[in-house]
């Protein structure tokens, strides 16, 4: 490793040295930029091939499951009113369809598990 000097500061410094230890100027010429679009940019070239897009879960499951969550909520949030007024019937009605939003809403995310992996 022989030494040079430091066109700035004038001390010597290893040929292998990235800066000058003495004032921080750096000894090797940066590294010239990647051309627009090369590999390792994270940029399409104009006229390149179209990104790829794909969705992960159908708009139809997407629909299930929200309609799932919302018979959950509203036979949850109907049961508990309705059992503590002594309503028997319509409290296990509220019941069914919390428990019934519950199951389906477990259904749903076993079929987006199972079409996505």
């Amino acid at each position: 490793m022989p030494l040079i000097e430091c066109p700035d500061c004038k001390k010597q410094i290893s040929d292998a040295a990235p800066t000058c230890p003495g004032c921080g100027r750096p000894m090797q010429p940066p590294a010239a930029p990647l051309p627009f679009g090369a590999a390792g940019t994270g940029v399409m070239p104009p006229g390149g091939p179209k990104p790829l897009l794909i969705e992960q879960t159908s708009k139809r499951l997407k629909l299930q499951e929200a309609l799932s969550i919302g018979a959950f909520l509203v036979g949850t949030v109907a049961f508990i009113p309705l059992l503590i007024a002594d309503y028997t019937t319509p409290a296990i009605m509220a019941a069914v369809v919390g428990g019934g939003g519950l199951l389906w809403f477990i259904y749903i995310r076993v079929m987006i598990w199972w079409r996505h992996g």
